[in-house]
């Protein structure tokens, strides 16, 4: 068997080793490329996922704000209908062809204009509550319609804010119902409408 000696061994050994390792090139210079190499991949992957994910954010917003539209829609013609009926009770209630001692009259008659616009504003500050639920506006829009949401009944309301108060009081009521729904349908679409950008 060849026999060689301790220094000519090491020197067949490291000459082996260094030609396995890239035909010379030393072992750290292996290493970096092999870890630059993936860390590039890693790289190239985790923009592949943050893109994935921005796509897939864009897409939820967009149907956020389509379904965001459809909702304040709602509220804006639930509106427009509580604020009509209020300022039809008013013109009832307080109007110029209110005659001396006329009181609220047929305005309270089941299914008559007062029942119309309870009914209708009650039924707005619900939507718009359930709509901004676990919102910070959902607390502010239900402070705002307490003084309708709390009333138990018409003649109950009746009594609260219209017996015996005169035609400017009566005015001044209602336009401060419709004046605290309009500031709550604004709080409410302003939620409603926020993955829109506006």
């Amino acid at each position: 068997m060849f026999n060689m000696d301790k220094a000519a061994r090491s020197f067949a050994i490291l000459a082996i080793t260094l030609l396995a390792c890239g035909c010379g090139r030393s072992v750290p210079e292996k290493i970096l490329d092999e870890f630059e190499k993936v860390d590039q991949e890693l790289a190239d992957s985790m923009l592949a996922s943050a893109d994935l994910l921005d796509s897939k954010y864009e897409h939820l917003r967009l149907m956020a704000c389509a379904e965001g539209r459809l909702l304040a829609d709602s509220v804006n013609i639930l509106y427009e209908r509580a604020s009509e009926r209020l300022f039809a009770l008013d013109e009832l209630l307080a109007g110029p062809d209110v005659g001396e001692g006329n009181s609220a009259g047929s305005a309270f008659d089941p299914e008559g204009v007062a029942e119309q616009a309870l009914r209708t504003s009650a039924a707005l500050y619900y939507l718009m509550e359930q709509v901004t639920a676990g919102d910070s506006a959902s607390g502010r829009i239900a402070e705002m319609g307490s003084p309708l949401s709390t009333v138990q009944d018409l003649d109950a309301w009746y009594q609260r804010d219209f017996h015996q108060a005169p035609p400017p009081v009566i005015t001044a009521t209602i336009e401060r119902y419709v004046a605290d729904m309009a500031k709550a349908k604004r709080l409410c679409t302003g939620v409603l409408l926020a993955p829109c950008g506006r």
